[in-house]
């Protein structure tokens, strides 16, 4: 028999039982279509994550944060070693794990100040260091008011000039301030020409009075009717009031007055969808009503005694090529800082969608397993039905070996065709999968997602299709092997 006929005998077997074949068959699609959707959906996800996530800046920046100091490196065991008490080692070991972990309980012992900041700019490979000074003022315009208008700090760059309404001025280091369009919209400006008419009136900036200092807060306990001890005199509350800022770490002075006038220079509108989205600059300013020069901004800052104690929330650390990000995010960690970089972010994100895809995939190889133990059926019982035909093929001159192929070859078409069926499937089913993801996309955030949450590459179609027909072709191995076994002359007497 040529390897022709064996595929063509096997084909019309198949075909006289459609219904066996049918169930047979639409295991292994139900198999192959979970398996590729799972697979493509998690290579999808990476996919637009990192394009969401990744442009020529972002890739360079590393953003610093205060940290919790430096703690022992290496093997928590080394680190504990001196210490006698197993009990006790245990315990610090605990604390040095929690530690490194870090969260927003502990308290900060490496500051972002304006030391460290020129520190930062005097490291290898590091081209710029730009604070990211997020801030709270009061704002008026006219009759307008908003008792606390966050900030942001802007550099001058091209991605926020284009942000910029027509009639004001692109973002340079000036005085001046730019309004968020929805600011603007909320104190009944509700078109862009109304918007921009405000360019070159003047806006007064207060700091609002919310505690800025230790004194400050034992103010609004008074005000609040707390009690205080009786018979603490001023140099006592002084003395009281320093050990308190001393141990919490804020200033013992209440922030400077500001009642400062400056020009609005122009009107931010909202990002759009061809604007891109910065990582970090984006998440920083999501919530911001005002926009300042980045000099105006670090001045007006550093002018609070808490600031100047404290430092910045976070710095965005530039160097010259993105292959220095991992050395120095690896340096600042080791001296206590916390860092994030995109890097950092998708390799992140890849391990978890790496694991929720294999373990997704573990749970659909079920439903291969069941196709596997229905080819194995279809294959026992056919053995059991064919055995005289079996017999005839046998006695007109069939090997073992093409008896057994026979049997293969039919359990190789249930896993092509069922393949094939599968992959199909998946890939229309990624056609109503995208216009729901992006529908939600647009609900949730009013933005579009213009991608596919779906990455079919051709390897991964090859790799399903022929996996289903490896299945397949395993599972039919044993029953394949009885069949060629079969006696030919006891085949002939069976009825």
């Amino acid at each position: 028999m040529r390897a022709r006929d064996v595929a063509g005998f096997a084909a019309t077997q198949l075909r006289r039982n459609k219904g066996r074949t049918a169930l047979t068959t639409t295991g292994v699609i139900v198999g192959v279509f979970a398996l590729t959707t799972i697979v493509a959906l998690g290579n999808g996800l990476q996919i637009a994550i990192v394009s969401q996530l990744t442009d020529d800046e972002s890739q360079t920046q590393v953003v610093v944060s205060a940290g919790f100091g430096q703690l022992p490196e290496g093997d928590l065991d080394e680190a504990v070693k001196d210490v006698a008490d197993p009990a006790k080692a245990d315990r610090l070991k605990k604390s040095i794990a929690k530690r490194r972990r870090g969260g927003p309980g502990g308290k900060k012992r490496k500051l972002l100040t304006q030391d460290a900041v020129e520190d930062f700019a005097t490291r290898a490979h590091v081209k710029s260091v730009t604070p990211f000074v997020v801030d709270r003022f009061g704002l008026q315009l006219g009759e307008h008011e908003a008792e606390i208008a966050l900030s942001f700090s802007v550099a001058p760059q091209p991605r926020w000039d284009a942000r910029v309404l027509p009639g004001g001025e692109p973002f340079r280091d000036q005085r001046g301030v730019w309004l968020h369009e929805y600011l603007l919209f909320t104190w009944g400006y509700t078109s862009d020409e109304a918007q921009a008419a405000l360019v070159g009136k003047e806006v007064v900036l207060t700091r609002p009075r919310v505690g800025q200092s230790m004194r400050a807060y034992l103010d609004l306990a008074r005000a609040s009717g707390v009690p205080l001890p009786e018979g603490v005199d001023e140099a006592q509350a002084a003395k009281l009031t320093e050990t308190l800022a001393k141990r919490f770490g804020v200033a013992t002075d209440d922030a400077p007055e500001l009642e400062l006038r400056l020009p609005i220079l122009g009107v931010v509108r909202e990002r759009l969808d061809g604007d891109g989205f910065e990582a970090f600059q984006d998440s920083f300013s999501m919530q911001s009503d005002l926009f300042l020069p980045q000099q105006l901004a670090e001045e007006l800052f550093m002018q609070v005694p808490a600031n100047r104690a404290n430092g910045y929330n976070a710095v965005a650390v530039e160097v010259d090529r993105a292959e220095h990000v991992q050395e120095l995010e690896k340096a600042l960690r080791k001296e206590g800082y916390r860092t994030i970089s995109v890097g950092t972010i998708l390799e992140r994100v890849g391990q978890a969608l790496a694991i929720l895809t294999s373990f997704v995939s573990a749970l659909t190889a079920i439903a291969l397993l069941v196709a596997v133990l229905g080819i194995v059926n279809t294959m026992v019982m056919n053995i059991s039905e064919r055995t005289r035909e079996i017999g005839v093929l046998k006695a007109l001159g069939a090997t073992n070996r093409q008896v057994r192929s026979l049997f293969v070859c039919e359990a190789g078409l249930i896993g092509l065709s069922g393949g094939v069926v599968g992959v199909a499937l998946s890939l229309l089913a990624s056609i109503p999968g995208d216009a729901i993801n992006r529908y939600v996309v647009r609900q949730t955030t009013q933005y579009d997602f213009p991608g596919s949450v779906f990455s079919f590459s051709p390897w991964l179609l090859l790799i399903a299709v022929s996996f289903a027909v490896a299945l397949s072709v395993v599972a039919a191995w044993a029953p394949s092997r009885r069949a060629s076994n079969v006696d030919p002359v006891e085949a002939l007497r069976d009825e």
